[in-house]
């Protein structure tokens, strides 16, 4: 007989709190620089968004278990409603936070993730002859609406309040709520077997 030593593991891994921390490294470091803020500000928003997909998916498998498979590919704001209504939770006017801020939210998504490419042309800036801040005018280049949303720390924050709020209440309706944002659980052992 020979003595070998068996090691096993078991990792949990929560996507969605993993994405979820992803988002505020990258916010927080966007925060500190003085150069490249959009980028960062753009990477956050959009971890934000995939944070935002995966808690649904993570809830509806937990919620509906088997049945949750057929709704994995439907579009997050079906899922939302699915669930809050499963759980019994009222999530407000689509026009009022925390759902505005979520419908921005996957349109910017959305619209990266499918990206085109676009020429922009705005109306013309009409100024006086003798302004003398014209050259400030001339230098400004027309931006995308993401563009616009990622160009300050703004709005990565407010969908990171939003979500935090709106995850928070549909787990809170669990019978039996998760700590959010828990990346999971590993476990590892070692035995000695004779073989």
């Amino acid at each position: 007989m020979t003595r070998r030593i068996k090691i096993e593991h078991q990792r949990e891994v929560i996507t969605y709190a993993s994405l979820w921390h992803a988002s505020g490294l990258i916010l927080k470091t966007g925060q500190r620089l003085k150069s490249g803020l959009v980028w960062y500000f753009m990477s956050s928003i959009v971890l934000s968004a995939f944070a935002y997909e995966a808690y649904l998916n993570h809830l509806g498998a937990a919620v509906f278990q088997a049945g949750w498979g057929k709704h994995e590919r439907d579009p997050s704001h079906k899922k939302l409603k699915r669930l809050a209504k499963h759980l019994g939770v009222n999530l407000g006017r689509q026009k009022d936070r925390p759902l505005a801020t979520i419908r921005k939210l996957v349109e910017v998504r959305n619209t990266l993730a499918h990206g085109r490419s676009v020429t922009l042309t705005p109306d013309p800036t009409w100024l006086a002859f003798d302004d003398p801040d014209y050259e400030r005018h001339m230098y400004e280049h027309p931006l995308t609406e993401w563009e616009k949303l990622a160009r300050t720390d703004d709005f990565a924050i407010k969908v990171r309040t939003d979500l935090e709020d709106l995850l928070g209440r549909l787990n809170a309706a669990l019978p039996d709520p998760e700590n959010l944002f828990v990346m999971g659980v590993h476990s590892s052992g070692a035995s000695v077997v004779d073989a």
